[in-house]
């Protein structure tokens, strides 16, 4: 089936059906849902996945999904590594009824693996959060978890940094070195780790808050994360939340800090900044956006030069009612490409050198129902681009998971 915009057409290689659970029920969906996307050096697609049953779900890799369908997805075997819990605190002890164990001596559960990486060498990683448990106050913790994995979904190694308080990693960056930046949340805070090839963490820092962040590798073996930080307080009514970019080097060292949206939120407890990131070699390419429905704003895009100084912006306004999340990609030109899910595809295409754009509008698989999708969009070497949709994680409705390959359409 190829689906025509007034800029592209859309070729759907395949799609699996997703069954959204009955009314009223606490049963999941059933079918094959896609949380993140990688490219491996060889052009295939690999996708890190969830595959719902009624009762439960198991988190998958498939390997190569342009041309295989969601039965040949892989069952991740990943185990954890469990530690034990630090001592109860005085809250807990007064509490705990006399006898009562307060806590288990060590956390059973296995971790749960949000984000996706490739190294140019070809290595796999997934990574997200391990140890859960609620204390008796209703205070959720984990520890952050990385593992390195082969296609078979077998860990080669399991990693995890906490100390059982709340710690998380959202994303991962492959550095030309071998080492791997990890970017994710500790307690309230962003944070950002170093890691080599083994997984021994190396350094760490604390950058901005706790809502999303992104990090990207750049020339000489720099980073530039991507966050949100807090100033004043809602108590002396001055409380804004920005959008902020850190230059690092290799050893941690902070070279540079830039307000890239400034400010992005003024009411306090608002927690619905999304942030994306795609580097060349030279500049990092930016996407904002604040997702609360009362206080909503559209996607805005950053280029930004590696020593801080932006580029220029772009504002998207008519992304401001997208639902799925939208996703950001590079093509081989420099130009950066976005696809966010309306009722329908919407495609950005920017000028590098200018921040203009070309707007495209192109219509969902049939398949796609009422549920709008998570959009992933890979664009390899040679230019061939892939878009996919699949429904976020949680959704209650029936619709699909879909790859197909996306085609400008000459003028």
């Amino acid at each position: 089936m190829t689906l025509h915009g007034n800029s592209f057409s859309l070729e759907v290689l395949w799609s699996t059906e997703i069954i959204g659970a009955p009314p009223g029920s606490w049963e999941f969906e059933t079918g094959l849902t896609v949380g993140a996307q990688s490219l491996l050096p060889d052009g295939r697609i690999l996708w890190l996945g969830n595959d719902f049953a009624p009762s439960s779900y198991t988190q998958t890799l498939l390997v190569d999904a342009e041309h295989n369908r969601a039965d040949r997805s892989v069952i991740l075997k990943l185990e954890g590594c469990p530690v034990p819990l630090p001592p109860p605190n005085l809250f807990e002890r007064l509490l705990a009824l006399p006898g009562a164990r307060l806590r288990p001596t060590r956390i059973p559960q296995k971790p749960v693996v949000t984000t996706l990486a490739v190294a140019p060498g070809g290595e796999i990683w997934v990574a997200g959060s391990s140890n859960h448990y609620m204390d008796l106050a209703s205070y959720r913790h984990s520890d952050a978890y990385l593992a390195r994995i082969d296609e078979t979904g077998r860990p080669l190694w399991e990693k995890t940094y906490g100390d059982g308080s709340r710690r998380r990693i959202r994303r991962i960056a492959p550095m030309a070195s071998g080492n791997l930046a990890v970017a994710g949340s500790d307690r309230r805070e962003g944070w950002l780790a170093m890691v080599d090839p083994n997984g021994q963490q190396l350094w760490e820092l604390r950058l901005g808050n706790d809502q999303d962040n992104a990090v990207a590798a750049i020339s000489e073996d720099r980073l530039v994360v991507v966050g949100f930080e807090t100033t004043g307080s809602g108590a002396t009514k001055d409380f804004q939340q920005h959008a902020t970019a850190w230059t690092v080097d290799v050893s941690g060292t902070i070279l540079a800090k830039t307000r890239i949206r400034n400010p992005i939120n003024r009411p306090p407890h608002s927690y619905f900044g999304r942030i994306w990131v795609a580097e060349t070699r030279d500049c990092v390419y930016i996407a904002s956006s604040w997702r609360d429905h009362s206080f909503a704003l559209p996607v805005e895009v950053t280029k930004m030069h590696p020593d801080g100084s932006l580029l220029w912006k772009t504002t998207l306004p008519d992304t401001l009612k997208a639902v799925g999340s939208p996703t950001l990609a590079i093509t081989p030109s420099g130009n950066a490409i976005i696809a966010c899910a309306l009722d329908h595809i919407l495609i950005y295409q920017l000028n590098g050198s200018t921040g203009s754009y070309r707007e495209s509008n192109l219509p969902f698989p049939e398949c796609q129902s009422t549920v709008s999708p998570d959009l992933f969009l890979a664009v390899r070497r040679d230019g061939t681009m892939i878009l996919s949709g699949s429904p976020p994680f949680g959704n209650s409705g029936t619709s699909c998971t879909w790859i197909g390959r996306l085609t400008e359409i000459s003028q």
